[in-house]
């Protein structure tokens, strides 16, 4: 017997708390393995399904491995990012539905009920034949606004994809085709044809080669200075609103003459201000107008884009019609050279 600390008596040598503290190091490894064990670790197919003939085989040793705890916490979290990423593309948002109230009228009400199956069934087409009636109807005022917005959506959805739509025609490449000749003959913008077609060089066409245009395609864009909007037409139809400013703009008739991507923004009596440079106001494109009476070329009248969506809804003394620089994108595709753009003061 060994005297102790404070008069007790030990049958054994006192240990040293640190020695204590290594056999806890040493045997914490082993607690996380048997913590993490069970989460970590899979059944084989066989044991899952028990007597399943029919079953896939696999190697028992693969399916049986035990990962690390780490190695499989990163293949979890890696394998999560990608679900949430595959779930994003299947299973995009989904547009809120139209309103509908009591105070509507009853054909009012059975058109929205009509266009909400519509867009449940993921019927692009039927549904924006009853938007387009919806805007014809003036009971049908407080869903207009939507009823626009949606009838946009459809339209970049159906027109700036390979989705089938009655504005499109397939055009068979023949022996003698040229590029420029085919968009000619079908009234298409180029740019729009080598886009929808995901053409880099329209010089390899070759005999055969299906190609998705529009099918003579009337485009019309109406400016509307006093509440600073546009509205773009195609076939007579509604096809989008935009929220635009206004710089110096002369009421008029106008065509447009052609468009630049990247443009320099030049100023009367001033520097031209290279593209991306400060004080470049035109954003990512510049269609040019040309007078719709004579067919000449105006002058520092045109559509652009901005990069200050601030300035769009309201006047300014500095450019001429500005869109956000996603509009003024899709418009430099969409409308090919002799679109009529209408600017009138009401």
């Amino acid at each position: 017997m060994l005297p102790g600390k404070y008069g007790i008596e030990f049958s054994e040598p006192e240990r040293s708390p640190w020695r204590r503290l290594a056999w806890l190091l040493l045997l914490l490894p082993v607690l996380l393995y048997f913590v993490f064990k069970g989460g970590s670790c899979s059944a084989s197919p066989e044991e899952e399904n028990p007597g399943t003939e029919d079953a896939p085989h696999f190697d028992a040793s693969a399916t049986r491995q035990r990962p690390s705890f780490w190695g499989g916490l990163f293949r979890r979290s890696e394998a999560d990012a990608t679900n949430q990423t595959a779930n994003a593309f299947l299973d995009p948002p989904q547009p809120k539905l139209p309103p509908i109230s009591k105070s509507q009228p009853k054909f009012v009400r059975r058109l929205l009920e009509l266009v909400r199956q519509k867009e449940r069934e993921d019927d692009l087409l039927g549904a924006r034949l009853i938007y387009l009636d919806l805007l014809e109807i003036p009971e049908a005022e407080d869903s207009r606004a939507y009823a626009e917005r949606r009838i946009a959506e459809i339209n970049h959805a159906l027109l700036l994809s390979t989705l089938p739509a009655p504005e499109k025609i397939e055009h068979t490449v023949v022996k003698g085709d040229l590029f420029s000749r085919i968009c000619k003959q079908y009234r298409n913008n180029p740019a729009y044809v080598l886009k929808i077609n995901r053409i880099e060089d329209p010089s390899k066409m070759k005999i055969g080669q299906k190609l998705l245009l529009l099918k003579y395609p009337d485009f019309r864009l109406t400016v509307y200075k006093r509440d600073f909007s546009a509205v773009l037409t195609l076939n007579g139809s509604f096809f989008k609103r935009f929220s635009i400013g206004l710089g110096e703009v002369a009421a008029g008739e106008y065509l447009v003459r052609g468009s630049v991507e990247h443009p320099v923004y030049r100023r009367k009596n001033a520097p031209a201000v290279p593209y991306g440079a400060p004080g470049n106001i035109l954003g990512t494109w510049w269609i040019s107008l040309s007078s719709a009476t004579t067919g000449e070329p105006v002058p520092f009248a045109g559509l652009h884009g901005t990069w200050d969506e601030s300035s769009l809804g309201r006047g300014d003394e500095s450019g001429f019609v500005r869109f956000s620089n996603a509009d003024i994108d899709d418009l430099a595709v969409l409308l090919p050279a002799g679109t009529k753009v209408s600017i009138v003061d009401k």
